[in-house]
Parts: C-alpha cells; structure tokens; sequence
C-alpha cells in the first residue's frame, strides 16, 4: 500500500522530487507505458548505474600521484603458513605472466585475418550445454546460466581486408554483419583515443561487449547486471590473453559512451547496452603471427 500511495501522491506532485526522479529514468507519469529499460529486464538501479558509468563526460585524468598506494607487503608477519613452492612454468602460465595492455600499435594494419582468429578463439560458439537446451550455449568464457547475455561488435578503423564500419559478430557462424550508418566510425575510435589518454592516435579496431539483461532477468532478478559486468570482465580477460598470443596489440579500456554507439549503431540502448570495450590493433613489434 505504501508503493501505491507513493504513487498516487507522485502522480499529482509537481516539486523538485518529481522532477529529479522522472530525470532519473526512475518514475514515469500516471498511466504511461512501462520505460524501455524496465521491457528489456534492468531494474531501474542498474538502469540508472549503467547510464551514469557509460556517459559520465569525459574521461578524467587526474594528477598521477602514486603516494597513497600502499605496497603489498614484503613477506609473511610471522605468523603466515608456508606454502609449497610453485611448480614449474608452462606456457599457459608464462602468457599469464607476460600480457601487458599495449596502447601503440604499429604502421601497418591490424590483418583481418588477426582480428578474425582472435574472436574465434576468445568468443567462439562452442555449443548447445544439452540437446534439450539449445538456446543455452557454450563459449571460452564464463556466462551466467550458459545464457550468453553479451552481443559483441566491432569499430573498425585501419584493418586490412576489412571496410571501415561498425560491425555486429557472429560467433555461430563465425562472420561479421554491418550495422548502422555506413562509413569510418571515427567518432568511437576517437573516443577510444581519449580514453587511453593519446587523442592523436585512435585505435585500429575496437571491440565492444553490448548486454541484453532479458536474457538474465528472468532467472537472475536484482543480480542481472552484477552477472552481466561479470561475464563482460571474464570475455575481455580471454580476448586479452588471446591477443597476447597472437602478437596483437590489446588494451581494454575504463570508459565508453553508451549515446554514442547507440547513435552510431541505431539499436535499442536498452537492447544492446554498452558494457565493456577493448581496443586492439597492430604490435609495435611487427609480428603477424595468430599461432
């Protein structure tokens, strides 16, 4: 009874409370139709934190001041419990050990033929979890339930064999589709850019991990999103350690706009919300390896 008098006094109201709460996305005139965000499974907490970490302005760039970080400690108190010694390195371990976040990529291209094995082997459709749930799917990386709430995309800029455009991928069937307006998405990459902290050299390519939450509310409820940023950070982990192997340059990145690949994409920001981004590109190095 206390939501329904909530609501009533809401629909008559006109102060500031009303006002902020309908800016929010959190309350809706009496008798209008349910919001997007609440048809495609957000509640509107994570609605609202979504929007507020995916279009927050700017990236900051605070003064790097590093005297507040405290070092891990040297060594057990003395009352620490010895463990056994590590056994010895295998090659899973030493890429573990060696994958650095690369923010400069070389002159020449990304491949496609790079950029193809990499979504391949790091978001690839490994199957049905059983014959009698075909819609629930394995792939290289934890997901919540085999549900598979993220769609992945690419911003492609300077990639050999490939038009610059934004693309939607396609694990099952392995290939890429165009989406939304044609032509260089110079606006992501430049974004991208600015995210790493060298505006004047964007990214050749950029990966980017959308969310559907109805494909995890309706088992998950209030953990939805938590699930979904999750998975999201376990894929990106996988591509990264991907890339690492196959000499490309990767960086994931701290912050993208939602607006912007929505304006860019012409899909539902509720549908297709974007929660994670990883720009990729030739190795300084020059290797052209995707063993």
């Amino acid at each position: 009874w206390l939501g329904a008098l909530f609501a009533s006094w809401l629909a008559e109201a006109e102060g500031p409370l009303e006002c902020a709460l309908r800016w929010a996305g959190l309350a809706e005139p009496a008798g209008a139709a349910a919001p997007g965000w609440a048809a495609e499974g957000w509640t509107a907490a994570d609605w609202r934190f979504h929007k507020l970490t995916t279009d927050p302005g700017p990236p900051g760039q605070g003064p790097s001041d590093n005297s507040r970080l405290e070092l891990p400690a040297a060594g057990p108190s003395g009352h620490g419990i010895p463990l056994p010694p590590p056994p010895p390195e295998t090659p899973f371990s030493r890429l573990l050990a060696t994958r650095r976040s690369e923010r400069h990529h070389g002159a020449a291209p990304l491949p496609l033929a790079m950029l193809a094995a990499l979504l391949h082997r790091g978001l690839r459709d490994l199957g049905p979890l059983s014959a009698d749930t075909p819609a629930l799917r394995h792939r290289p990386y934890p997901s919540a339930g085999a549900r598979q709430a993220l769609d992945w995309f690419v911003a492609a800029g300077d990639v050999a064999g490939l038009g610059a455009g934004l693309y939607r991928y396609a694990p099952a069937a392995h290939a890429f589709e165009p989406v939304g307006a044609e032509g260089p998405p110079r606006d992501l990459l430049a974004e991208a850019a600015a995210a790493w902290g060298a505006p004047e050299a964007p990214p050749q390519a950029l990966v980017i991990a959308t969310c559907r939450m109805g494909r995890l509310t309706p088992r998950y409820a209030g953990l939805a999103y938590r699930l979904a940023l999750l998975e999201a950070g376990c894929a990106l982990q996988s591509l990264s350690l991907a890339a690492s192997e196959a000499g490309i340059a990767a960086c994931i990145l701290g912050s993208g706009s939602a607006s912007r690949f929505t304006a860019r994409s012409g899909l539902a920001a509720e549908s297709a919300a974007p929660i994670a981004w990883l720009a990729v590109g030739s190795s300084t190095a020059g290797s052209d390896s995707i063993a």
